[in-house]
């Protein structure tokens, strides 16, 4: 099966999808719009489920394609967002008078 033919069922389908293209990796969540013979036309959605932009990108940049259910992104990008998230001990972390270690 063709690029294009496959483009185009997801587009049918109209499943979120992860697109990854080139020259700066760049990946955005989306839902294909319109395919056409050189180009790829989709909306871009953040996690959760909101619009966020609308982009057409020559076909040549596209890398890849990765289809999966939007709770399964959901998923990722909380994953994504506790790994930035430093772990904070809080008022009763080492050294504190409440936690019985003298600092």
């Amino acid at each position: 099966m063709h690029l294009i033919e496959r483009l185009k069922r997801l587009q049918d389908d109209n499943q979120l999808v992860e697109l990854f293209f080139a020259p700066a990796n760049t990946c955005y969540l989306a839902r294909i719009v319109r395919v056409g013979q050189d180009f790829l036309e989709f909306d871009a959605y953040d996690d959760e489920d909101t619009v966020v932009a609308h982009n057409i990108v020559p076909l040549q940049l596209l890398m890849g394609v990765t289809t999966h259910s939007l709770e399964r992104s959901r998923n990722r990008l909380e994953a994504l967002y506790h790994l930035d998230t430093p772990a904070d001990p809080g008022p009763e972390g080492p050294g504190s008078p409440q936690s019985g270690n003298p600092a």
